[in-house]
């Protein structure tokens, strides 16, 4: 079986920021659909994809929108993300995002 890293089109970068996204969720309870807006730490990053930690594991296929910092500066960029999996580890959970892309 190939590793992740194989599998990869493109290399990743060191990225290390703290970063928010927001993601849609539906209630077990009601069905209502929520909006939520979570912190999580990206860790590297590629054309393609990216690896995002968080405190809970993200339903594979669900989209995030992410908010990227641009540079050195204040700007943040909205960037939309599928996640493809999520790895718990000690104190976090490992989330391999597919960067969207639109046209």
């Amino acid at each position: 079986m190939a590793s992740a890293s194989e599998r990869r089109s493109e290399p990743r970068q060191v990225f290390d920021k703290t970063i928010q996204y927001k993601l849609t969720v539906k209630e077990k309870e009601s069905d209502r659909l929520v909006n939520l807006k979570l912190t999580g730490v990206c860790i590297d990053i590629s054309k393609s994809g990216m690896r995002l930690t968080s405190h809970f594991i993200i339903e594979k296929g669900l989209v995030l929108e992410l908010s990227l910092p641009i540079d050195s500066t204040d700007v943040l960029a909205p960037v939309f993300a599928e996640v493809m999996w999520s790895k718990p580890g000690k104190g976090y959970v490992s989330n391999g995002l597919r960067l969207l892309h639109t046209a």
